[in-house]
C-alpha cells in the first residue's frame, strides 16, 4: 500500500482481494498535519509508484505469488534485513540491493535470489556529503534498473527512533511475522553463534571500530587514543580498523578491504568494540565473537547486539537520546554525544567480558547526570530534521509537566503548546515569519477543532 493515497490504496486492496472496497475518511481522527500520517515526507513519491506499480500488475492479471524485496542501502541494514528474510516465512523470493552490499546479503541468506544495483551506494562516497540524496531521490535512479515484478519496499519509512523494537523485527513484521509477546521476537530467537574468548596466556587482543555513520555516532575523537592507552595498560594489544581519523598510536591500523579481509580480521581477535554501525553488527550477529557497543545519539533498542552470544551494550542512558541529530548536539552544541561512555567505563567492560569468558551479564549503566567527557552549559538548538517537531532540550520538560497534570485537557493543552513552540521554531528558522505563522494558525485549527 501507499499508506498516503487513500484512493490509489482502495482501487490496490480491491484488485488484490477481487471485491469493492470502501474509502471512507474519518473526520474525528486527531491526526497532526506535520507528522504526515507519521510516514516521511520523502517517501511518498516513492510508496505510490511502487503501489501504482502493484495495481498495473494485477490489472495486466499478474499475480502476486511472490515479492522482490529492495533494501538499496546501508550495510547495517542489510545484514537486519537477511537475518528476519532468514527466519521469517515469506513470499519473498528475491533481494535487490546495492553491490557493494551483496557479499553480506549472499552470506546470510544464500537461499535467496539476490539481484544487485550498480554504483556507489546512496551517501557513501565523498562527493555526496554536501548534497545527500533523500531514499526517492536514489530510487527515483534505480527504479527502471528493478525487476518487472512486485515489489515491496523494506528500508523503514517510518521513525523508528521513538519505538524499542530492534530493526530485525521491524523488517519481520513487515514480512507477515507476528508478534504476539516480547518473547515472539525474532531479535530474541536467533540461534547463539558465540565464539568462546580465545586468548591463553594472559595474551588478550581487541578490535576497535571507532568510525559510523555520523558524526554524533562517532566516539569522540579526543576520546579515542585515550581508549586505546587503556586498553594496552589493562593488558590488551590493540587493532584499529580505520575510519575518518588516521592519527592514532600504539595500535595496529587495517583499512576495510572486503567482507572476507574483515572477517578473517575479526576473527584473530578475542573482542570487538565498535560503534552502531556494521562492523559491531557483523561481529556479534554472525561471527559471534564477545562484542561491545558504543552508543551515542541512536537507540541500543534498535540495534543492540545479539543477546544470545552475551553482546554488551554500553551508553550514558542520557534522556535526550534519541534526539535524531546527526551533525551538531541540540542540547550542548558539540560535535559529539554525550551519551557515550567514558574511556575508562570502556575499558573495565572489555576487562570484564574477558575475564567472563566473552560474556558481560550486566554492565550497569552510568547515571545519565554525570559529566562524562568535559561540562559544558546547556544551549539548546532545534533538531534540523523535518520529521521532528519538538526541540529535544524541551521534550523532558514538556513530558514532565503532562505527567503533573491531573486533568487530562489540560495536559493535552500543554502537550499542544510544547509541539507548537517547536514547530513554528523551526518554520521561522527556515522559512520566515508569515510562512511560521499560517503554519501555527493551522496547526492550532486542527488540533482544536470542535467534534464532529
Amino acid at each position: 500500500l501507499s499508506t498516503v493515497d487513500g484512493d490509489l490504496d482502495t482501487r490496490l486492496l480491491s484488485k488484490l482481494l477481487k471485491e469493492d472496497v470502501v474509502f471512507r475518511v474519518l473526520e474525528e481522527i486527531e491526526v497532526n498535519p506535520y507528522w504526515s500520517n507519521g510516514f516521511f515526507v520523502q517517501n511518498h513519491a516513492l510508496l505510490s509508484w511502487i503501489a501504482r506499480r502493484s495495481l498495473a500488475l494485477l490489472q495486466s492479471s499478474k499475480r502476486a505469488s511472490s515479492l522482490t524485496a529492495v533494501m538499496p542501502y546501508h550495510a547495517g541494514d542489510v545484514t537486519f534485513l537477511s537475518f528476519a528474510l532468514k527466519y521469517t516465512q515469506s513470499i519473498v523470493t528475491r533481494l535487490v540491493v546495492n553491490n557493494a552490499y551483496e557479499p553480506i546479503a549472499r552470506a546470510i541468506v544464500p537461499e535467496l535470489s539476490i539481484e544487485t544495483l550498480p554504483g556507489f551506494a546512496p551517501n557513501r562516497h565523498p562527493e555526496q556529503s554536501s548534497h545527500p540524496k533523500v531514499d526517492w531521490e536514489y530510487f527515483d535512479d534505480i527504479k527502471s534498473r528493478l525487476p518487472d515484478e512486485f515489489l515491496t519496499y523494506l528500508r523503514l519509512s517510518r521513525d523508528c527512533n521513538a519505538t524499542r523494537f530492534h530493526f530485525i523485527d521491524h523488517y519481520a513484521f513487515a514480512l507477515g511475522r507476528h508478534f504476539l509477546q516480547a518473547e515472539d521476537f525474532l531479535s530474541r530467537n536467533l540461534p547463539s553463534t558465540h565464539r568462546k574468548s580465545r586468548h591463553h596466556n594472559g595474551h588478550k587482543s581487541v578490535l576497535i571500530h571507532f568510525d559510523a555513520g555520523w558524526p554524533l555516532k562517532i566516539y569522540p575523537y579526543e576520546k579515542q587514543q585515550e581508549l586505546i592507552d587503556l586498553l594496552k595498560s589493562s593488558g590488551f594489544s590493540v587493532s584499529v580498523l580505520l575510519g575518518k581519523r588516521r592519527h592514532l598510536s600504539g595500535c595496529e591500523v587495517h583499512v576495510f578491504e572486503t567482507l572476507n579481509k574483515l572477517t578473517e580480521l575479526m576473527n584473530k581477535h578475542d573482542l570487538v568494540i565498535g560503534m552502531d554501525s556494521f562492523p559491531a553488527h557483523w561481529s556479534t550477529f554472525v561471527l559471534g565473537i564477545p562484542t561491545i557497543t558504543l552508543f551515542g545519539s541512536t537507540n541500543p533498542d534498535n540495534s543492540h547486539g545479539l543477546i544470545a552470544n552475551g553482546a554488551a551494550t554500553l551508553e550514558n542512558g542520557m534522556e535526550c537520546r534519541p534526539c535524531g541529530a546527526r551533525e551538531k548536539c541540540p542540547v550542548y552544541g558539540l560535535h559529539y554525544c554525550r551519551n557515550f561512555s567514558s574511556p575508562q567505563q570502556v575499558a573495565d567492560a572489555a576487562s570484564e567480558m574477558i575475564s567472563r569468558g566473552g560474556r558481560v551479564d550486566d554492565v550497569p549503566n552510568v547515571d545519565a547526570r554525570e559529566v562524562v567527557f568535559a561540562d559544558h552549559e546547556a544551549r539548546p538548538d532545534f533538531v534540523d530534521n523535518e520529521f521532528y517537531s519538538v526541540p529535544t532540550a524541551l521534550v523532558g520538560t514538556r513530558l514532565f509537566l503532562i505527567r503533573l497534570t491531573a486533568a487530562h485537557r489540560v495536559g493535552y493543552a500543554l502537550e499542544c503548546v510544547g509541539r507548537l513552540s517547536g514547530r513554528f521554531a523551526v518554520e521561522l528558522k527556515r522559512r520566515g515569519g508569515m510562512a511560521a505563522l499560517q503554519k501555527a494558525v493551522s496547526y492550532l485549527r486542527e488540533r482544536f477543532r470542535p467534534a464532529r
